[in-house]
């Protein structure tokens, strides 16, 4: 999720959002390398939870995930809206709209007369969304509007189950100090959450604050894996997040210095906090959200679509969308082979989907 200047006000499309205000926003090529999308420099059920086996490849060999698939279908209910964090759980769909105040996330149903309903509003920007299966809850970044750091609250993070829309704040220790302006979530099956903070609400510049990427385990104890400074040069911003199908590699992708680096995880859980390049991309590619299937294929949003990257880094291709930048992704459907992308809706839909031929991971 990219934050922002204002760019445009438009009305909603959805009955139950008329007369409520859309923003979009816009991101500047600050700085990041100019270089073409090539491969990193290193190789290598329907229900609440969905769960895959624990293999990082198929017993009959690689598979294209995406072949024939070029461009995405968009979602005619999402007309206008800027979407974000979207993850798929209990037959729905659930996406975050965070410039449509107040609701801050939606359930999409799709194949019902009425597919869309409010689900929960947040008092801030509801933006990457994740399943907790330790919990059974769905898990979204809360970020503060606007952070004052001598005055304001700081951003949390929330769960909220799927059938009752009832909102609790994760609980984490104070030191060190939680995320300013946290954007996305992954959670591992022990429990253990990562989260991006890539500071879009805080002034470039602060050397008070870091981008950083957190970890916080199941008694609440944060601990930062990688800090990525606080100064105007050092905004990197780390911004989706996921894990590998065996949980030993976390994939961040870092927006302002286009590209997507992996850390290792140890047996017992713990991060190894020594940054690794997996792709390298373009100045203009502003990645934003991932996802992996579980074959270890990683789904990259990004300016053009999404791009589909082998567990070595070489490419797959580029799935399209018409709808502006693609901000994040989530698998969905009864087999986990539909890919739903949400865009920033510069133009049409905010939501588009996409079929796959490898099941993916729910996270």
């Amino acid at each position: 999720m990219n934050f922002c200047t204002i760019k445009s006000v438009l009305p909603f499309t959805l009955v139950f959002f008329s007369g409520a205000w859309m923003y979009a926003c816009s991101s500047s090529d600050d700085s990041g390398p100019d270089s073409t999308d090539t491969t990193g420099t290193e190789t290598g059920t329907d229900a609440g939870t969905h769960t895959t086996g624990d293999s990082g490849s198929s017993t009959s060999g690689p598979q294209n995930p995406i072949q024939g698939v070029t461009t995405a279908t968009a979602v005619s209910e999402f007309n206008g809206f800027y979407v974000d964090g979207l993850i798929w759980a209990d037959g729905s769909l659930y996406v975050s709209t965070p410039y449509n105040p107040p609701t801050a996330i939606v359930k999409y149903t799709p194949g019902l007369d009425d597919p869309t309903t409010p689900y929960v509003p947040a008092d801030g920007y509801a933006l990457g969304i994740t399943y907790d299966a330790t919990q059974q809850k769905l898990l979204f970044a809360n970020s503060p509007t606007i952070v004052d750091l001598t005055t304001d609250p700081k951003g949390t993070l929330e769960r909220t189950p799927t059938g009752t829309a009832t909102v609790t704040t994760v609980s984490t220790t104070p030191n060190p100090p939680p995320w300013w302006s946290p954007n996305d979530a992954v959670v591992a099956k022990d429990g253990t959450i990562y989260v991006t903070d890539p500071l879009y609400q805080v002034a470039e510049g602060d050397t008070t604050v870091i981008n950083g990427v957190y970890s916080i385990a199941t008694n609440g104890a944060v601990t930062l894996i990688d800090n990525f400074g606080g100064g105007e040069d050092s905004l990197v911003r780390p911004n989706g997040i996921g894990l590998s199908p065996k949980g030993d590699i976390l994939y961040v992708s870092l927006t302002d210095k286009p590209s997507v680096v992996k850390y290792s995880i140890d047996a017992s859980g713990k991060v190894n906090g020594q940054r690794n390049p997996f792709v390298q991309l373009e100045l203009t590619a502003k990645p934003d959200g991932l996802g992996v299937d579980q074959d270890g294929n990683v789904y990259v949003a990004t300016s053009t679509g999404v791009r589909v990257y082998k567990p070595d880094g070489s490419s797959w291709g580029t799935i399209a969308t018409s709808g502006g930048a693609a901000t994040n992704v989530a698998f969905g459907g009864s087999d986990f082979k539909t890919l739903y992308i949400s865009t920033d809706a510069t133009t049409g839909s905010g939501l588009f989907s996409a079929p796959v031929k490898v099941v993916g991971l729910q996270q």
